[in-house]
C-alpha cells in the first residue's frame, strides 16, 4: 500500500477491496501478512480484510529517545 497522505479515499477502499480477494483465495494455506503503508489510522480496516499479521512502521520510525543508565559500585554491584 501507499502512504496514506498519497491516495484517495477510493484508492483505499480499492486496495482493501484487493486485498480481500487475495485473503478469500488463500486464506488457510498460508499465513498473510499485510505490510507497507499501514498507519495507525488504517490498521483497522487492514485487519478486517482477514489478513494474519500486520506490519506497522508508524510504531518504530521516529519514537522519541529514552536516554537511561544503570550505575552499579564496582566492587559490591551496589546501585549508586
Amino acid at each position: 500500500m501507499k502512504k496514506d497522505q498519497d491516495k484517495t479515499k477510493e484508492q483505499l477502499i480499492t486496495e482493501l477491496g484487493e486485498m480481500r480477494h487475495v485473503v478469500s483465495l488463500i486464506a488457510s494455506r498460508v499465513k498473510i501478512e499485510a505490510s507497507g503503508g499501514i498507519t495507525l489510522a488504517n490498521v483497522r480496516a487492514v485487519a478486517r480484510a482477514g489478513v494474519d499479521v500486520i506490519s506497522v512502521g508508524a510504531l518504530t520510525h521516529s519514537p522519541k529517545a529514552l536516554d537511561v543508565s544503570l550505575e552499579l559500585e564496582p566492587q559490591t554491584l551496589k546501585l549508586i
